[in-house]
């Protein structure tokens, strides 16, 4: 059971170290214990995606809302 909700927590860090570390820490810090429920609630982070991804996304998803919302976190120069 635990190694799934390490599974999920590394998921939604997407590879970033930090980011699950600190995840691991405010669900300890909360609860003392690390539960399904806890780990369902830990909110997405905004993360600036490059052009190419966004392009990914709206050519390969079959979701328009999706497709749409593709851009919003496209870093601006």
């Amino acid at each position: 059971m635990q190694r799934d909700y390490l599974k999920s927590i590394a998921r939604h860090s997407g590879g970033d170290c930090r980011a699950a570390i600190n995840d691991m820490q405010m669900l300890a810090n909360n609860n003392n214990e690390i539960t399904e429920e806890s780990v369902k609630e830990l909110v997405d982070r905004d993360k600036l995606e490059t052009i190419n991804s966004a392009l990914v996304k709206v050519f390969k998803s079959t979701d328009p809302n999706v497709a749409l919302k593709a851009f919003d976190n496209v870093k601006r120069i």
